[in-house]
């Protein structure tokens, strides 16, 4: 299959040095592309009882690609592009034409790539407002959906039929009843706003209440836990159960990460356990602490003077 490469290139070489443009650039890199195609399609009836003119039409039509897939020729550069362009051994070896030329040919196969990218999100773009305009609503509301169902690579008519069962889902799932919480309305009440949302079609306006009330619940959990977590702290230490008391001033740092008293009674601890680098080690967690909160806020007096 290499042998053809030696020829490409140098083809490839004439073509762009007699016209030194861009045109000159694309038609080296088709000069490339079909006599390395060839080499590798000659080598696969030598490895196989297949003859060239018997490959079924599917296979040479995926072996080739297209203006919005990548064949064969494609794969292989994008897969070989960064060994091209940035391996310290590969400079050494080519020599400086050489090289321009196949950073070139990545460069065409990036341009290629872009514009079939350009020309997926415009269609899934229009497919976007298709859904939009049948049911009344803004355009804008789908992002987040086709946002996700254009990651995974699906044709025009999958992420159709996908948005869909998707839309159709959402709305299903919008209709259904909150069931009564032994938590309280104030849960009941987020829940019912998110569905109203969601049959909207604004999944993200329902994540982003959900998301609050979520931040709310953790923050009053995380208030409720300081008190009763701290009183378990001091005990532990009382009772001579340093490691313990050390991992529950851990999870306090946790809950309060810009408190630096609990790295500072972690450091206590450590130098009473004659665990000095450890003690250090703590002390000096606090004084970051100290600095990150001192440079974010320097009119702060308090944090100023902990840092001095």
């Amino acid at each position: 299959m290499l042998h053809g490469l030696p020829d490409a290139f140098d083809q490839g070489l004439a073509t762009r040095r007699a016209a030194g443009d861009r045109a000159a650039m694309l038609e080296s890199l088709g000069q490339v592309q079909t006599l390395v195609e060839t080499a590798v399609l000659e080598e696969i009836c030598l490895r196989t009882p297949v003859l060239a003119e018997d490959m079924p039409i599917l296979f040479r039509c995926a072996f080739h690609g297209s203006r919005f897939s990548d064949g064969w020729f494609g794969l292989f550069v994008r897969d070989a592009a960064t060994r091209l362009t940035d391996d310290a051994d590969f400079e050494r070896i080519w020599n400086a034409e050489q090289l321009a030329l196949l950073k070139a040919i990545v460069g065409a196969q990036s341009d290629k790539l872009d514009a079939m990218e350009t020309a997926n999100e415009r269609r899934h773009r229009e497919v976007m407002q298709e859904f939009a305009r049948e049911r009344g609503v803004d355009p804008k509301l789908l992002i987040p959906l086709f946002q996700h169902l254009g990651k995974g690579h699906l044709s025009l008519d999958e992420i159709r039929t996908r948005a869909g069962e998707a839309i159709k889902e959402l709305i299903a799932w919008s209709q259904l009843a909150v069931a009564p919480s032994a938590e309280g309305a104030d849960i009941v009440a987020p829940i019912g706003a998110a569905r109203a949302k969601v049959g909207a079609l604004d999944t993200a306006a329902a994540r982003s209440i959900l998301a609050a009330k979520i931040a709310e619940e953790e923050n009053a959990r995380r208030a409720r836990l300081l008190p009763l977590l701290s009183e378990q702290a001091e005990i532990e230490r009382l009772s001579f159960d340093y490691e313990a008391a050390v991992s529950t001033f851990h999870r306090l740092a946790e809950l309060e990460p810009d408190n630096i008293w609990h790295w500072i009674e972690v450091g206590d601890i450590r130098v009473t356990t004659g665990a000095l680098e450890m003690a250090m080690a703590a002390y000096r967690q606090g004084l970051a602490i100290a600095e990150r909160l001192a440079a974010a806020d320097p009119g702060n007096a308090g944090w100023q003077r902990d840092v001095a």
